[in-house]
């Protein structure tokens, strides 16, 4: 199926009368998130085929309007919600096997969270590891944006299995575009064709953000174990894999602690917050983080008294909506 022909509007009584309701109550509507949704998919389809059984369908959509719209489950009564179920099924589209196909719920979403949930199930890129890969491939010029051809053009090395040198085959350029299309009015809001960094990390899956765990013990004042910041720096020591962060690693890391502060951080901040870090916390002077070193910086975020801290402090607190 290509993502031109989702229209996502065959529903729209589905969403109206949802809308309506929660208006009579005096509710709004909170969407749930493609990782939401694509988690609750996960439990039925056991397989990762991108299919549930068609006799499970009652139980998903159960979970999903409970975990979507738990304040209209709360007031609606029970043959109100079986209506809603009942617009869910029309059109179904089973295969020969008795399965339902991600690609037909994904029709029933609101516009938006249906297209992320299909490029979810679609990339092959999950981690920030291999998105700032990929992103320094495109902005070549460090301006922190790229334009709606090199974002299509990222969008089709995110889809291509392995990594960007994996070669084009089995590759669907034209699947690219369509999502590249699809994307682009959610992405692009006040239409200059330019899209910065911290607006496309929407496409990796939220939690992949690791570092947030571990700031919010900073705040808290709680010391970090040795255990959990190695494993923070195994969930990006992905690439040279010796025991250090540093290139594209280091990149992710940055990003990641940025976005825990704001989502209006840019690709100028994370370069230029990599080069503090680098400054005052990298104490052997090799150009990478170790574990002791990103202990380090961890503790810098929630303690400007922190030896060699206070450059990492400032910085971060000033890209920060946290005050």
């Amino acid at each position: 199926m290509s993502i031109k022909d989702i229209t996502f509007m065959n529903v729209v009584e589905r969403r109206n009368y949802i809308d309506e309701k929660l208006k009579e109550k005096g509710l709004v509507s909170e969407p749930l998130s493609a990782d939401g949704f694509l988690e609750i998919w996960a439990h039925y389809d056991r397989d990762g085929n991108l299919t549930i059984e068609e006799q499970e369908l009652d139980n998903f959509l159960n979970e999903y309007l409970s975990s979507a719209h738990a304040k209209f489950i709360e007031v609606m009564s029970e043959p109100e919600i079986n209506k809603i179920k009942k617009v869910y099924r029309q059109g179904l589209e089973v295969t020969e096997g008795g399965r339902i196909s991600l690609e037909y719920m994904a029709k029933l979403l609101p516009v938006e969270l249906g297209v992320f949930v299909l490029f979810r199930s679609d990339s092959r890129t999950k981690t920030a590891v291999e998105f700032m890969d990929l992103w320094k491939k495109y902005d070549k010029d460090l301006s922190g944006t790229i334009d709606c051809n090199e974002f299509a053009l990222l969008l089709g090395d995110m889809l291509r299995a392995g990594s960007p040198t994996s070669g084009l085959q089995g590759f669907d350029h034209k699947k690219a575009e369509d999502y590249a299309k699809a994307f682009l009015p959610f992405f692009d809001i006040d239409h200059d064709g330019k899209l910065g960094l911290n607006e496309l990390a929407r496409l990796l899956p939220s939690k992949e953000n690791f570092v947030q765990l571990a700031v919010d013990k900073a705040f808290s004042f709680e010391a970090l174990t040795a255990a959990e910041v190695q494993t923070l720096l195994g969930k990006y020591d992905k690439q040279s894999v010796n025991g250090t962060l540093e290139g594209n690693e280091l990149s992710a890391f940055v990003r990641d602690l940025l976005a825990t502060g704001s989502d209006k951080f840019t690709a100028e901040d994370v370069r230029d917050l990599e080069k503090v870090i680098l400054k005052t916390c990298d104490l052997d002077k090799n150009g990478s983080i170790d574990v002791k070193e990103l202990a380090l910086v961890i503790k810098s975020i929630a303690n400007a008294k922190q030896k060699g801290g206070d450059g990492i402090y400032k910085f971060y607190h000033s890209r920060s909506d946290k005050k």
